[in-house]
């Protein structure tokens, strides 16, 4: 396997210093809606009664489903402050400080499902720390064990416009009767959505620059500076890539599900995919 572009600064220290600032931890504390994607791939493959894993766990969004799903439920993240955010909301379960590439704190076949939540696992810097979670996550899945994450997508130019949907909830805090509920109906309008079209174009052309005329975009594959958190990176691949990366680690893809489902998007305006991957008895090689 080739390595992708390297950078100059220190993206995983950049990384990890982001997901531990108290702003991050607040926000993510408070997050606790899953995808409709997530859902739907947790209802089909997630058997009441695993032994679940939960990778990159931030501040528990995906908690209490899984536990409520798991016989047995661990949550890890290498953030202490996204730890303890989990341990004081859910002091009942078992949450521990640890990086997603090294894993040896648990014993090989120790879970029947891995979930890497969140596009977390695209923060892994380099490439080569990536593939070595990949592997871990491999060695702790029974036989026939499941792998769900999510990865973002590196051909992706478009931002879908939910200005409307967002309208539409905004509307329903101010949902009174009355001249004054037409009033802050209008003031969402007027205010919120050429803001949003305003983000949205300009983020096309940012990503025209970044990806169309970089490597990536014809490789499919690659790291780009994230677009809103400054002096961070996120890894990129399109299914195909992500796939193919899978088989050469002992996995064999059964689902994948654009970002915006039930929507249906494009390669061109989905952000990024899920994936849910069976582990094969075939040997992950080492790296």
């Amino acid at each position: 396997m080739k390595s992708s572009q390297a950078y100059s600064s220190d993206p995983s220290g950049a990384n990890r210093k982001f997901f531990s600032s108290g702003t991050v931890v607040s926000f993510y504390s408070t997050y606790s809606e899953l995808t409709a994607a997530e859902r739907s791939i947790f209802d089909e493959f997630v058997e009441p009664g695993s032994k679940i894993l939960d990778v990159g766990v931030g501040g528990g969004r995906t908690t209490p489903y899984l536990a409520a799903k798991a016989c047995r439920y661990v949550g890890i993240d290498c953030s202490p402050e996204m730890i303890e955010a989990c341990q004081r909301k859910f002091s009942g379960h078992d949450f521990r400080i640890m990086d997603a590439s090294d894993l040896d704190a648990f014993s090989n076949e120790a879970f029947d499902v891995v979930v890497f939540s969140y596009n977390g696992i695209d923060s892994l810097y380099p490439e080569i720390e990536r593939w070595r979670c990949i592997r871990e996550c491999h060695r702790v899945l029974t036989s026939g064990g499941i792998f769900i994450f999510s990865v973002h997508n590196p051909r992706s130019l478009f931002v879908r416009p939910d200005a409307l949907l967002i309208t539409r909830r905004l509307q329903g805090l101010v949902g009174m009767d009355g001249r004054r509920a037409k009033l802050s109906r209008l003031a969402v309008r007027v205010l919120f959505i050429p803001s949003v079209i305003g983000v949205a174009v300009k983020t096309v052309l940012y990503r025209l620059m970044q990806r169309l005329c970089r490597p990536i975009w014809w490789r499919g594959e690659g790291y780009l500076r994230d677009e809103v958190n400054p002096g961070t990176v996120v890894h990129a691949a399109t299914p195909r890539r992500v796939e193919k990366e899978l088989a050469s680690f002992g996995f064999r893809m059964l689902k994948v599900l654009e970002g915006s489902y039930p929507n249906k998007g494009s390669m061109l305006s989905t952000g990024w995919f899920y994936y849910c991957a069976l582990k094969t008895p075939a040997l992950s090689p080492p790296v």
